[in-house]
């Protein structure tokens, strides 16, 4: 029987630290391991939401497209 896997996804918001960041990686890295497949590092994009309005049409393009496409996901499934 095939083993079933949970994939999950979260973000966390810290202060801006590379001690902590640091940590966080050697606490996730002895709790998951291998599992872990992405880590990624995203950039502070207020001031382009603040002062871009293409920026801020396109942040809401995309919340909009990944909302469809998690409830049709969530139908199918």
């Amino acid at each position: 029987m095939e083993q079933k896997t949970r994939k999950i996804n979260f973000t966390v918001e810290i202060d801006d630290n590379g001690y902590v960041e640091e940590q966080l990686i050697k606490v996730l890295g002895e709790l998951l391991g291998s599992s872990i497949t992405d880590y990624q590092v995203l950039p502070d994009t207020s001031w382009l939401y603040d002062n871009d309005t293409t920026f801020r049409k396109l942040a809401g393009l995309k919340k909009k497209a990944k909302q469809e496409y998690n409830d049709y996901l969530n139908s199918k499934l």
